[in-house]
């Protein structure tokens, strides 16, 4: 939904250097990923569409197994980091 990667929904804090890396560092899709919000709309709308990939890919399948006990919740961040 933010059109961003979906790899921000697994970040757990907001990470902000006042250090410069250099020009053309940090990548722009990098830096938006560390510093997109979780307190929006979009971001639970973001998270609800890890939850279906990761629910997609793994039911029915031995991945089942690591991720089943997030279902009930929906737990996109941790089913992920059980995998």
């Amino acid at each position: 939904m933010t059109g961003l990667f979906l790899m921000y929904v697994f970040r757990d804090v907001v990470k902000l250097e006042n250090n410069d890396p250099g020009f053309g560092e940090p990548r722009i899709a990098n830096e938006m990923v560390r510093r997109a919000p979780h307190n929006v709309d979009a971001f639970h709308a973001d998270s609800a569409m890890v939850w279906n990939i990761i629910h997609h890919v793994t039911h029915d399948g031995p991945g089942w197994t690591w991720v089943s006990a997030y279902n009930p919740t929906q737990n996109d961040r941790e089913a992920f980091m059980a995998l």
